[in-house]
């Protein structure tokens, strides 16, 4: 995994594989429900992420200045968050797939 460089005047330069495993992850958090939102802010904290504004439109940070250790951890919660996503939906589907038999219609040979 690359690391963050900060350049002269402290502003934090990445590789153009960083820049865009980066952008992946925010175009995956765009898709968070509000629980998960809720989670991912408590994990940034937990990382010491201090950049965090908030206003009437909700709470914002930028991916790219996030220190190393926890994006990582970010990344690692959103693939956290999309396994959950895709097993409950494999349950639901396989729930609504079972056909139950009401008691008055089975029958014993």
């Amino acid at each position: 995994m690359t690391s963050n460089v900060p350049d002269i005047s402290g502003k934090v330069l990445l590789s153009s594989e960083e820049y865009e495993r980066r952008k992946q992850c925010w175009n995956t958090l765009k898709g968070l429900s509000k629980p998960e939102y809720v989670e991912m802010m408590k994990l940034l904290k937990k990382h010491n992420v201090n950049d965090i504004y908030e206003n009437t439109n909700g709470m914002m940070f930028d991916v790219k200045n996030l220190p190393q250790t926890a994006f990582d951890a970010l990344e690692l919660f959103l693939q956290f968050a999309q396994s959950n996503r895709r097993d409950l939906a494999n349950r639901e589907s396989f729930m609504s797939s079972l056909v139950i038999a009401s008691p008055d219609k089975v029958t014993l040979e």
